[in-house]
């Protein structure tokens, strides 16, 4: 017998009345996207498994998180790369995504970014600017 949750569902509210709830809590996206050049690079570039976890695992130990899921709205696997519980790291409430068709092929774009970028994506942030009406 498998668990079950037996709280109704709930939607979401914000604190306070008049304000829409935080996103990501507060994370922005980083809005890199590979160029041809660079699309041909990372398909060509021949990791290992091997290799690409130790990849994974020097960035676990620089305070990043990583969690790879299949994502529906881009109908592929989704890696996101972000740091957590560090507020003074240069990519702090920062999210560096990867995609692919399978889990491998997401992590090893989001690695192969992570590098192209550097180590400070907050050049490439996602920045929002409301819209103005002349």
């Amino acid at each position: 017998m498998g668990q079950t949750n037996d709280k109704s569902a709930s939607k979401r509210t914000p604190a306070k009345a008049g304000k829409q709830a935080a996103r990501f809590d507060g994370s922005r996206f980083v809005n890199y996207e590979l160029d041809l050049s660079e699309q041909a690079a990372c398909k060509g570039w021949s990791v290992t498994a091997d290799d690409l976890w130790g990849d994974v695992l020097a960035l676990l130990d620089d305070g990043y998180s990583i969690t790879a899921k299949f994502d529906s709205y881009s109908d592929a696997y989704a890696c996101f790369v972000q740091v957590r519980g560090q507020e003074d790291h240069a990519n702090a409430g920062l999210i560096l995504t990867g995609r692919g068709s399978t889990p491998f092929k997401a992590v090893k774009q989001a690695i192969f970014k992570h590098r192209t970028i550097g180590p400070s994506w907050v050049q490439y942030a996602e920045r929002r600017s409301p819209v103005v009406d002349d």
